[in-house]
């Protein structure tokens, strides 16, 4: 990735203020760092350290801790330019903003406040010039790794040399669990964006304010993540009067990639054990889809916020709000999770009532108490009444007057039916649902359930929602005869015949892109095999995984598997087929030994040209334990 475009403005940081009240810059608002810091203040990747490879670092920089050595921010590196132990470069400026992104210290200028992704992170500054360099601070990495606690890697070659040099140490770093990222480059979109040497060898593309996909992004089916990157503020030092510095209007696609490993590192704190497939697909699935009209390909933008809600719920299956990090009374509506939760064109999306947005009292909800009356912990801080019968949330002490409000995103616009789910013991009071406050439904009854955690449904038909993010809002109206409206399980909408998706300039999207890579455990439809710890397993003869809907664009010819195979196991095939799991056979691959089933090696297999969209089976033979396997990806 080449350096930044030459900054418009530079000014020294030493005089400059730093008022804990200033407003989120623009870049730290459109990824939602400022809701992660809100909401998950404990998260800052302290006890970790972050390796950055790269032109050198000003470790004066008071963004980076003023000093090097075990009691500052970098805390530790080596030159292998210069063959020495000082990571300090007075020639090049581009490794301190790419330290600053991923793990700066808190700053304020011109109006605005800006922090690393990962402030309590340590770095490791690893100063290069050229493939060989490149190649040693790698290996340096895994000789280093467990002493300094290294969980994530940005690098960078500004001499754009041969990466084959260094292929092998990259990989190895990965297999020692490190989370690498790089910049894809600021050749614009006709330049080919080349393989990554490893599926974990991510890549990252550049956004503007507007979160649109920046002209100079080099990107391709290959781009993992987008971040933002282009005119932007970030410290920097200045060659010629050798002052640390904030610049402006920097661009490139170097000031994406250590947002997304800084992102790493924070998931990364939220359980260790999650493998670096796994982070990546947790910041993929909690992206904003941006699309790229060059490529015709949707991207995903990083929201920081919701990648680390995703993270909680995949690390426990429930996500855990900290109660320390409730909005306070009057701050502005935010969804619960980070992440606004759509209703779908078809089919029935089921909204849970203990899910209400953040926002505190009078803002997200009102509540006659300010105590939970319940018994349920799981939206500790919030005064709303919740209760929990087995695993089952529920609203409960749920009186007229109150109400809870829901950020939704409607994907098409159309009707829906809508149904609440309530219990009472006997007849129950009435209610009815706003949409940025239009009543919809007009007056519901709760009916007799006979119980307080037996639930039945309650319907209107012909809901009309317009596409877009509405805020909807439940509101309680009269108390039954028993002196409550009733306990609330959750509400849906299920789309009718008259839903239509928004007229979009996007072409299809395929579920999966056959060169971009495919996780081999976010199967479609399966038989026999498993999904765990985002590893494909249990894949014996006769058992199939199904891939629906992939796109292999003008055509592919080889794929290459990730895959751990023991010695013992080794010569048992796995078979690619279209259509089916007995159906046309594309290509059959022999498997070989990688040492052990936590052994992950890429294997490659020749398959008969396919192209357009397919839906592919992978189906097996040989025996019991044919392989674990982590992705799919197929090439030209």
């Amino acid at each position: 990735a080449a350096p930044p475009r030459r900054p418009s403005l530079i000014e020294t940081l030493e005089d400059r203020v730093h008022l804990t009240t200033t407003p989120w810059s623009w870049q730290a608002t459109l990824i939602g760092q400022d809701r992660a810091v809100a909401k998950y203040p404990s998260l800052t990747g302290a006890g970790y350290s972050i390796a950055v490879i790269d032109s050198g670092v000003d470790y004066r920089h008071p963004s980076l801790g003023g000093g090097f050595g075990a009691n500052y921010k970098v805390i530790a590196g080596y030159d292998f330019e210069s063959n020495d132990a000082n990571p300090f470069s007075d020639t090049v400026a581009h490794g301190t903003a790419t330290a600053a992104i991923a793990a700066g210290n808190a700053f304020d200028y011109a109006g605005q406040h800006y922090q690393g992704i990962a402030p309590g992170a340590n770095i490791i500054a690893l100063r290069v010039n050229g493939v060989d360099d490149v190649k040693a601070a790698f290996d340096w990495i895994h000789v280093n790794a467990a002493k300094y606690h290294i969980a994530a890697v940005n690098y960078v070659d500004l001499t754009q040399g041969n990466a084959n040099v260094y292929k092998a140490s990259l990989k190895t770093v990965i297999n020692d669990g490190i989370f690498v990222s790089r910049p894809s480059g600021n050749a614009g979109p006709t330049q080919i964006l080349y393989p990554a040497l490893d599926p974990a060898d991510f890549m990252a593309g550049s956004v503007n304010s507007a979160g649109k996909i920046s002209d100079f992004t080099t990107r391709g089916a290959e781009l993992d993540m987008l971040a933002p990157g282009e005119n932007l503020i970030v410290p920097y030092y200045d060659v010629t009067t050798h002052a640390s510095i904030i610049a402006t209007n920097g661009d490139g696609t170097s000031w994406a990639s250590p947002a997304i490993v800084g992102a790493a590192v924070l998931i990364k704190q939220v359980d260790p054990t999650f493998t670096n497939l796994q982070i990546m697909k947790i910041m993929q699935d909690s992206g904003t889809a941006t699309y790229d009209p060059d490529s015709k390909l949707t991207f995903k933008r990083l929201n920081l916020a919701g990648a680390i809600a995703l993270a909680y719920q995949r690390h426990t299956g429930e996500v855990i709000p900290p109660a320390a990090t409730a909005p306070a009374t009057g701050s502005a509506l935010m969804p619960f999770g980070g992440i606004a939760p759509t209703i779908a064109a078809s089919g029935v999306t089921v909204l849970q009532a203990e899910n209400f947005d953040n926002g505190g009292e009078g803002v997200a909800y009102h509540d006659h108490e300010s105590a939970n009356q319940g018994n349920d912990p799981y939206r500790a801080g919030s005064g709303v009444d919740l209760y929990r019968s087995g695993a089952t949330h529920m609203i409960s002490h749920a009186w007229a007057g109150e109400w809870a409000a829901y950020t939704v995103n409607v994907a098409a616009t159309g009707t829906y039916n809508f149904t609440a789910r309530l219990a009472s013991v006997g007849k129950g009071g009435t209610f009815h649902i706003e949409v940025d406050g239009v009543n919809k439904t007009g007056t519901m009854t709760a009916l007799n359930s006979g119980s307080w955690t037996a639930f039945g449904n309650t319907s209107k038909a012909s809901v009309s929602l317009s596409a877009g993010e509405h805020v909807i809002k439940l509101v309680l109206d009269t108390n039954g005869p028993v002196g409550a409206v009733g306990n609330i399980d959750s509400f849906s909408f299920t789309a009718t015949a008259a839903a239509a998706p928004v007229a979009t300039p996007m072409v299809a999207v395929a579920k999966y892109s056959a060169l971009g890579g495919i996780y081999a455990a976010d199967f479609s439809a399966k038989s026999g095999v498993q999904a765990l710890s985002g590893v494909l397993t249990d894949l014996d003869a006769g058992d199939w995984a199904q891939y629906k809907g992939v796109n292999f664009g003008a055509g592919a010819t080889k794929l290459v598997i990730n895959l751990a195979v023991p010695a013992a196991y080794a010569g048992k095939q796995i078979i690619v087929r279209t259509g089916s799991a007995t159906g046309a056979i594309i290509g059959t691959m022999t498997t070989k030994s990688t040492g052990g089933w936590s052994t992950f090696q890429t294997q490659q297999l020749a398959i008969t040209k396919t192209a357009g969209m397919q839906d592919i089976y992978l189906t097996f033979a040989g025996g019991l334990g044919v392989a674990n396997i982590y992705t799919l990806r197929f090439g030209a």
